[in-house]
């Protein structure tokens, strides 16, 4: 499952890893405006694709007798995964993962910019280099936590940012710097796909979406408070202590996934 899921991610990653470089080459001839109607027609194009293809998967499904749960049903899982105490505690854990994971990409290239010079090219090689480190990565903490179960390689994963993240506010050149976030790149975004497949470890199939829903809820109404909060820290006391708070922040989402159960090994039914 980890394998898979880490392969499933590949694609994704990979859209993460060229967009910084592109955007920051169109940068060079072309003003911010243009570069975002530009970024935007992909986005309709892949719109109108997953309608087409969501289309044709439905007629198959009918077609064959397949239904999904209905929406009290999907609220009755959802009410389940919130009283199991391991998915929120696991949903907990990823949710400050999310809040260092956007704090990155929403300070990094500001501290590119601002503090160390950054010009356009360096700015996306930058946001780049994090991406490309976990898309490398992804498969290969995927398949190893198959192997070895979920939480020693998202531990691992995480207490490696936590050491990274603080280095990287101490970076004194563009070089050190890019090469530390690459560091980061390589534990925080190669956890990921681990992460999804631990929530579903924990969970019955029946109750996986409702599972996935929560975990990428949580995950955002977290996430959501670090740019307002950590810009407000930047104004007033500078980038660099808005990447310590980011240490912190994932050092709390290290120090709980110790105490998320890990049964991906075992067998062992955590829901009833």
């Amino acid at each position: 499952r980890g394998y898979a899921l880490s392969i499933h991610a590949l694609g994704a990653n990979f859209g993460d890893t060229i967009a910084p470089l592109a955007v920051g080459g169109m940068l060079v001839w072309l003003n911010w405006a243009d570069v975002v109607s530009i970024s935007a027609v992909p986005v309709f194009a892949i719109a109108l694709w997953i309608l087409v293809a969501l289309s044709s998967g439905d007629k198959a499904e009918r077609a064959e007798g397949k239904a999904g749960m209905n929406f009290g049903e999907y609220l009755g899982g959802l009410g389940t995964m919130i009283r199991n105490r391991a998915v929120l505690g696991l949903c907990l854990m990823a949710g400050f993962r999310s809040m260092t994971q956007n704090g990155l990409l929403v300070f990094v290239p500001l501290f590119l910019v601002n503090d160390l010079g950054a010009g356009p090219i360096l700015l996306g090689v930058g946001v780049m280099s994090m991406q490309l480190a976990g898309m490398i990565s992804g498969p290969i903490a995927g398949t190893w936590s198959d192997k070895i179960g979920r939480r020693p390689v998202v531990l691992l994963g995480m207490a490696l940012t936590t050491l990274a993240t603080a280095g990287a506010a101490l970076a004194p050149d563009v070089t050190i710097f890019i090469g530390i976030i690459s560091i980061v790149g390589l534990a925080l975004f190669g956890v990921r796909s681990v992460i999804h497949s631990w929530i579903m470890d924990l969970t019955p199939k029946t109750h996986g979406g409702s599972a996935i829903s929560l975990l990428f809820g949580t995950q955002s109404g977290l996430s959501a408070l670090v740019p307002v909060g950590g810009g407000l820290i930047a104004d007033q006391w500078g980038l660099t202590v808005v990447f310590y708070i980011l240490a912190g922040i994932i050092l709390i989402s290290t120090i709980m996934v110790s105490f998320v159960p890990d049964h991906s090994l075992k067998g062992q039914k955590v829901i009833s």
